[in-house]
């Protein structure tokens, strides 16, 4: 049986564990790695696609060409880690493809864009879904229990926050408004 293929879109940092974690299931590779700089693609792909890696070579399953990714038939699905600001083009992309596709959060910066990328992928019958790993955590299946038993009382109100600490950089995606922030 051919493994399941995946293919990175932008090969940043949270790229890298993505790709630590395809590295360990069984029955799934990294098969393609697209990047706006081919250099830092190829470094990636060398590092996470082993069984593709040329000795002396830049690495044939980088590229910074998004059409060879949704053309290439090793290409079971996507996951899509660029800046937030791109992540709506590249997702469009892969639904017009046919490819499955996993999106870091957010989807995209703004609600009517989100519903009009569910729209065409429940047109077009190709699955799309943000990264949320936080939904399949156990505790949930557990709270959720809880709340429709009664158990707990009624739900009066809610507080959530995710964080972490960012010194000021200009440069970087995540205080830069061209790329949505972060």
């Amino acid at each position: 049986m051919k493994p399941f293929g995946w293919a990175i879109i932008g090969p940043g940092p949270i790229a890298h564990k993505f790709a630590e974690a395809v590295t360990r299931l069984d029955g799934a590779t990294l098969t393609r790695i697209q990047g706006r700089d081919l250099a830092r693609a190829s470094a990636f792909a060398d590092q996470w696609c082993r069984d593709s890696a040329v000795s002396g070579q830049t690495n044939p399953r980088a590229t910074d060409n998004i059409d060879l990714v949704l053309a290439d038939p090793a290409v079971d699905a996507v996951y899509i880690a660029t800046p937030h600001a791109f992540h709506a083009g590249a997702i469009r992309r892969c639904l017009e493809a046919g490819k499955p596709v996993l999106c870091e959060k957010p989807l995209v910066t703004d609600a009517v864009r989100a519903g009009e990328l569910i729209a065409f992928s429940r047109q077009r019958g190709v699955f799309l879904m943000e990264a949320v790993w936080t939904r399949f955590l156990p505790i949930y299946a557990q709270v959720r229990q809880w709340l429709q038993s009664g158990e707990i009382g009624a739900v009066r109100s809610m507080q959530s926050s995710f964080c972490f600490n960012a010194p000021f950089n200009p440069a970087s995606r995540l205080f830069d408004p061209a790329q949505a922030g972060g």
